[in-house]
């Protein structure tokens, strides 16, 4: 049942007009509603996931469903998956710098095309060896060059803190 009720899920999910997701989040109680029953039904872990709309639609991902569903349902930042499909060329360098878990690598490799590139900057390893799953989880992702690495405006050694992003 509960696999049940994510596929119907994404299958609505990807005729609500993207106006109607964005005030989905700006709904107060009613979006932590949402997001609890979401949660219910979310598995715990990691899971290969089809993403079900926006600019990624049926790219797959691996995505801790309790803290990630944004991307799955597509509606990640979609303002800026906009502004990306629209201003990036086909052909282009594209530079994701803090790529994470790789969401707007694969968008900048779905825009740039097969005869662009991607360079993916990022600097923790959990997120590098995540990152990596989900280049091979999508054959764009072999347009993709990941470099573990931060980018600062100096040569240097940096300490970074991390914790939880929910």
């Amino acid at each position: 049942m509960k696999k049940s009720f994510l596929t119907i899920t994404s299958a609505v999910i990807r005729f609500i007009p993207t106006s109607v997701k964005k005030g989905l989040y700006r709904l107060g109680p009613i979006s932590t509603w949402i997001r609890q029953i979401l949660n219910y039904f979310s598995p715990d872990g990691l899971s290969i996931m089809t993403i079900s709309s926006g600019k990624l639609a049926n790219l797959q991902m691996s995505l801790d469903m309790k803290k990630e569903k944004d991307y799955w349902l597509g509606t990640y930042e979609i303002d800026l998956q906009d502004m990306i499909s629209s201003k990036v060329e086909e052909g282009w360098i594209a530079y994701d710098v803090g790529a994470n878990i790789g969401y707007f690598s694969l968008l900048f490799a779905r825009v740039v095309g097969k005869s662009g590139n991607v360079f993916s900057f990022e600097a923790v390893p959990e997120n590098i060896s995540r990152l990596q799953a989900n280049l091979r989880l999508n054959e764009i992702g072999t347009r993709i060059k990941i470099v573990p690495a931060a980018v600062l405006d100096k040569t240097g050694k940096v300490k970074f803190l991390l914790g939880p992003s929910g």
